[in-house]
């Protein structure tokens, strides 16, 4: 029966049926959708900041100091100064910076670039040494290389979910009720037990680059939700909704 045929009152109860059944997987993408955008405004601004360092320059030495060999911005003496306030209006520029992070500039240049930052934030004569140059710019690459990794687990995840909802679409725009019959009950479940797997799959067999893997992605991705997996919540509230005559 096509759901034009129903009166109002079932063909509303469908349509919130529905709804209910790929609720979590249209929020989950809608969360991932929001990573993706964030991860690469976050790698946008790294790269921003790397090009400033970069673009340091050797500050000729003085005569009574010529062994000492600094770098500066534009050949001004507050160089680190000027550097911080580079990597407060790039890297902490982004506009999720407050929601997700509401750090100090210390504290996220320390977590974000580690050692390199702190031998820099504190010089005490506010100069930056080729070397400490080179251990930021190697810091800043890393930090740009794990959004890009991350950006890639993000994308295949994003494809997963869109695998998984259609699959679980093709099955409830099929039903034009939740009753279904006895002959159709092995089916059914075959199908829900195909996108299990193929959702396990994902789960299990993605290797990230980082210390969160396949579960940790979840648990880290839907923490606001009251669920973590979001196509195995689709999957138990299909097989509970529907009821074999």
């Amino acid at each position: 029966m096509a759901e034009t045929t129903l009166p109002d009152g079932p063909r509303q109860y469908l349509r919130v049926f529905r709804h209910h059944v790929r609720e979590p997987i249209s929020d989950a993408q809608a969360r991932v959708a929001r990573e993706r955008e964030e991860i690469a405004a976050e790698r946008s601004a790294f790269e921003a900041f790397r090009t400033a360092v970069a673009d340091l320059r050797p500050v000729t030495a003085s005569p009574s100091n010529r062994q000492r060999s600094v770098v500066s911005l534009d050949s001004q003496p507050d160089q680190v100064e000027r550097l911080c306030e580079t990597f407060e209006s790039t890297v902490m520029g982004v506009p999720h910076y407050e929601a997700v992070y509401d750090e100090s500039l210390s504290e996220h240049m320390l977590a974000e670039l580690g050692d390199p930052a702190a031998a820099v934030v504190d010089s005490p004569t506010n100069t930056i040494t080729p070397q400490q140059r080179s251990a930021l710019l190697t810091a800043i690459d890393r930090a740009i290389d794990d959004r890009t990794a991350y950006a890639d687990v993000l994308a295949e995840e994003a494809t997963a979910l869109a695998t998984a909802d259609s699959a679980i679409k093709e099955i409830v725009e099929g039903l034009d009720d939740v009753l279904i019959q006895d002959w159709y009950k092995a089916e059914f479940e075959a199908r829900l037990d195909e996108i299990i797997r193929d959702r396990q799959s994902v789960v299990h067999g993605r290797i990230s680059p980082s210390p969160i893997d396949g579960r940790s992605l979840c648990v880290h991705l839907y923490a606001d939700q009251p669920w973590t997996f979001p196509v195995l919540t689709a999957v138990a509230r299909l097989h509970d909704a529907v009821v074999v005559e």
